[in-house]
């Protein structure tokens, strides 16, 4: 089974009020103005649930957005990299990637899912902050993907346990200020506009 259960459900129906938000936010930013005029016509899972949240056509081609929550921010002032979307059994914990991938070697856990920095889907990666004073975030989800060895060094490996269903997840928490999530973000929204890839 893949983790696509009730909380996923009741998450994925969250989605396109998160990329609402995050264009209403980023329209005010300088650089970013227009963002919402460019992409605010969007499809989400235009595909099917496998495929990325949300998709975009603009006048220069079709662009991918996958959708992600990181809570306690203001606690941890991490982000919550989503590394492994689903695993079984749900009981399985460690905080050790090296122990993660040994006990996948043994046959101890079985990844039923990649997540998003592993094996993305889209080539941006929208979070949304939640808390007294929610904020959003934008990386560019391939070049994340290229440092994905450099973020599981400086990363926090967890294991996260999903009440009420039968797999469990994995994030890698980095520091928000940490030099490689600074360099994945967008400067502006030309940097956006110009991954986007020709109609077919």
């Amino acid at each position: 089974m893949t983790g696509t259960g009730r909380r996923f459900d009741q998450y994925s129906q969250r989605e396109p009020a998160v990329f609402s938000r995050f264009l209403d936010s980023f329209d005010r930013k300088r650089g970013f103005n227009g963002i919402k005029e460019a992409l605010g016509e969007f499809m989400h899972h235009p595909d099917g649930i496998k495929e990325y949240d949300i998709r975009c056509e603009t006048e220069r081609g079709c662009l991918t957005f996958d959708i992600q929550e990181s809570r306690d921010f203001s606690k941890y002032g991490d982000v919550r990299i989503d590394y492994v979307s689903s695993f079984t059994p749900a009981s399985y914990r460690t905080q050790s990637l090296s122990q993660f991938r040994l006990d996948m070697d043994a046959r101890r856990v079985t990844v039923e899912k990649w997540g998003k920095v592993v094996a993305p889907r889209a080539e941006f990666l929208v979070f949304e902050f939640p808390g007294a004073q929610t904020f959003w975030q934008i990386y560019n989800l391939r070049q994340l993907n290229s440092m994905v060895r450099q973020l599981e060094k400086i990363g926090q490996f967890r294991t996260n346990k999903k009440y009420g269903e039968e797999w469990g997840s994995a994030f890698l928490a980095v520091k928000e200020r940490h030099q490689i999530l600074q360099d994945a973000k967008p400067r502006n929204l030309e940097d956006i506009l110009s991954r986007a890839k020709p109609r077919v």
